[in-house]
């Protein structure tokens, strides 16, 4: 069960690391105007996904799934917060800083996918476990 489940969402995760590098390389030589709507396209795709996975995680049977829920919308509201703060401050932020944050915003998502397989690791091991029990 765990195998069918995880392949699953690791197909969803590969379709999206590759829409995020083509999107990526074709926003490098965009003009400004098609920079915009591509911005604008995914940030309307980035709330519903996050409305959509706040949902799932909500009506999980898991309690550790509604308490990551939490955490992350906890940690969204900071992230907006602080980007509101910055951008709405005397001190706008420089190009360098954005590229500094887009950055470390991939070094998180690589964060995300260690722990994501280490926690898989974990699950599939335990499923063993009761397999032969």
């Amino acid at each position: 069960m765990a195998h069918e489940l995880l392949s699953v969402k690791l197909y969803e995760l590969d379709e999206k690391l590759g829409r995020l590098h083509s999107r990526i390389q074709f926003s490098q030589t965009s003009d400004r105007e098609s920079l915009a709507r591509e911005t604008k396209l995914i940030r309307r795709e980035c709330e519903e996904e996050q409305q959509s996975l706040s949902r799932r995680l909500k009506f999980s049977r898991s309690e550790m799934a509604g308490k990551i829920s939490e955490i992350y919308e906890k940690m969204e509201e900071t992230v907006r917060g602080a980007r509101n703060e910055m951008e709405g401050g005397q001190k706008k932020m420089s190009p360098e800083e954005w590229l500094l944050l887009a950055e470390y915003s991939l070094d998180f998502a690589s964060q995300a996918a260690d722990r994501a397989l280490l926690i898989s690791l974990e699950a599939i091991g335990k499923q063993a476990e009761e397999e032969l029990s």
